[in-house]
């Protein structure tokens, strides 16, 4: 069992530095679009905070800094 779960963590572990690219190429961008539309339809304003839960790599945080400065990340 201990191989299985060393061999799971090490597959992860490679696939986590590609993800991102990985899932742009493959989606064909779609990935973009689907964060720019999420970030959208949340129509955040100045007074609101969000919190990013189980972000995975942060691109939809990341893609919401760039476009609202209602985003933030780092506990600011």
């Amino acid at each position: 069992m201990m191989i299985k779960k060393a061999y799971v963590q090490d597959v992860f572990s490679h696939i986590a530095k590609h993800y991102d690219m990985m899932n742009t190429l493959l989606s064909f961008n779609q990935d973009a679009r689907w964060r720019k539309f999420a970030i959208e339809q949340l129509e955040l304003t100045d007074d609101m905070r969000l919190a990013d839960i189980a972000c995975g790599t942060c691109m939809l945080t990341k893609n919401g800094i760039t476009r609202n400065s209602v985003f933030t990340c780092g506990g600011t």
